[in-house]
């Protein structure tokens, strides 16, 4: 089966066609999760990764993350 992405109907789809006129749904953003909320978050300078240090992971301690709620992907290599 073949699936369209995004769905009709979803909040996915921001614009909407009718009689030739294109509007806008807009989205309710919870506080904090504005674009330029973001943007001051990326420019606080804080470590926003999620770990102190980064470090190399070989593919052997990657495989080893293998269950549901344990789960670590490589993309690109890296």
């Amino acid at each position: 089966s073949s699936s369209s992405f995004p769905m009709r109907d979803s909040p996915q789809m921001l614009s909407v066609s009718t009689a030739g006129k294109t509007t806008r749904k807009k989205v309710a953003l919870k506080p904090g999760f504005s674009p330029l909320d973001w943007a001051l978050l990326l420019r606080s300078g804080e470590n926003l990764s999620g770990v102190p240090h980064p470090r190399m992971y070989t593919m052997a301690e990657v495989r080893q993350h293998n269950k549901r709620d344990d789960c670590w992907m490589v993309i690109a290599n890296k």
